[in-house]
């Protein structure tokens, strides 16, 4: 069965009971919520959607000053899924339960890009995650399935991610568009405090919260999507790279490239962390500030 890119938290409420078939590998639904500052999985203990299951972002990840958020080893990530009981043919469904504006997204759209860096297509993301879950009157539990070992195996696209040498060739060569999704105020360095701000050249900002009705607590539709993209003067036929600070929020712009029929698209992980700390002055944008 087929499903789109985001489920809705009806659909998921009628399918439920064969997602919660612990013999059945059909379906695997993950709570991936994670955060710097809380323990997520002991919030998942507490609460979580019926049948899903913990999965832990920072499983086998070795962080770095220029990768703090970085992405696990090939086989790190394959042992994760296989534990958590996912087959190669087995659709994926992701929420977090992040809340301050980005309402299951800020996570989940950063997963569902990473099951397709390690070579599995069939994820979907739960709209509004589970404030939205939550908000609908579903029920949640503290209870855990038990699964039985998955098959799952990694089949690596490298095409997904762009480095920092990548992107001093794109600036060149224009050949691929860069596109940020950090808040305005740290795109244009007027955020203020000690965040250094500005942007890497000819890349255009649609910041992550632009992308989510805060009404509703759900990714906007495609025709607002479209709207935004093409208000950046984004090339709806021409390869997008995305960036943010740390390679989280760019995954949701790209997946609201994907939703508008993009198709090239890649990820670049070091984002504005990075790329300030290594760029030649040339390469970064700096507007001035008010202070300035």
């Amino acid at each position: 069965m087929a499903l789109p890119t985001l489920i809705t938290t009806e659909w998921l409420q009628n399918n439920l009971t064969k997602i919660q078939e612990e013999d059945s590998k059909e379906f695997r639904l993950l709570d991936v919520s994670w955060s710097s500052d809380k323990n997520t999985r002991a919030d998942y203990y507490k609460e979580h959607i019926p049948g899903s299951l913990y999965f832990d972002l920072m499983y086998g990840v070795e962080n770095t000053p220029h990768f703090p958020r970085n992405l696990p080893s090939a086989e790190a990530f394959q042992e994760q899924a296989r534990i958590l009981g996912i087959d190669d043919d087995t659709h994926v469904i992701v929420y977090d339960n992040n809340v301050g504006g980005k309402h299951g997204f800020y996570v989940a759209c950063r997963v569902w890009w990473m099951f397709k860096i390690f070579g599995h297509d069939k994820v979907s993301v739960l709209d509004g995650g589970l404030t939205k879950w939550k908000k609908d009157n579903h029920a949640t539990t503290a209870d855990v399935m038990n699964v039985k070992r998955g098959n799952f195996s990694v089949k690596q696209r490298p095409e997904l991610l762009r480095s920092f040498d990548d992107i001093k060739s794109i600036i060149s060569t224009k050949k691929e568009q860069l596109g940020d999704s950090r808040p305005r105020g740290q795109y244009l360095n007027t955020s203020g405090g000690s965040y250094v701000g500005g942007y890497i050249p000819g890349s255009f900002n649609i910041p992550m919260d632009d992308l989510i009705d805060q009404e509703s607590h759900t990714f906007k539709k495609k025709e607002e999507l479209l709207r935004l993209l093409q208000e950046s003067g984004t090339k709806l036929d021409q390869p997008l790279v995305a960036s943010c600070n740390t390679g989280m929020t760019a995954c949701s712009l790209l997946m609201a490239a994907h939703i508008c029929g993009m198709n090239d698209l890649a990820v670049y992980m070091g984002s504005w962390t990075e790329w300030r700390s290594k760029a030649d002055p040339d390469y970064i944008i700096k507007p001035k500030t008010q202070a300035d």
